[in-house]
């Protein structure tokens, strides 16, 4: 089996005060911003709860001291703290769950709970489970 290239660096310097300490410089992709999603495929986990649309005003802001803050396209935005490891593992700390449901909403709160690792290539993101399944796929909107 061939293992599947990650981009943790990149994920390390952007979200972590640690950046400066691992030698990070500040041209390279970085996490920090406001992503929407762009392609949620259908994940076990998330079968009653998926769509085949993407709610428009879906978006997940990261920022660099740690914190989080989603809406997930029909609620009022909820927040949180991340943790990224230095070997790009993710996992969120002190989590808010979504509200009433709506077409094309993303379950931020399940999705994070499932997240493994993330993986950065410039101007995408995608967060995957700990088999390398993509749970989805997010656009940097700079």
């Amino acid at each position: 089996m061939a293992v599947k290239p990650r981009i943790y660096v990149a994920a390390l310097c952007s979200l972590t005060a640690l950046g400066s300490l691992a030698g990070c410089g500040s041209g390279g992709p970085t996490l920090s911003g406001t992503w929407t999603p762009t392609a949620y495929p259908v994940y076990p986990a998330f079968e009653n709860r998926v769509s085949d649309d993407i709610n428009p005003d879906a978006s997940v802001k990261f920022t660099d001291s740690g914190t989080w803050t989603a809406s997930d396209g029909c609620n009022d935005p909820f927040s949180g703290k991340f943790e990224l490891a230095s070997d790009g593992g993710f996992s969120v700390v002190n989590p808010s769950l979504a509200g009433v449901g709506c077409q094309g909403q993303i379950p931020w709160d399940l999705i994070f709970a499932y997240t493994d690792h993330v993986e950065v290539n410039g101007k995408t993101a995608t967060l995957e489970d700990d088999h390398d399944q993509t749970l989805i796929v997010l656009t940097r909107d700079y």
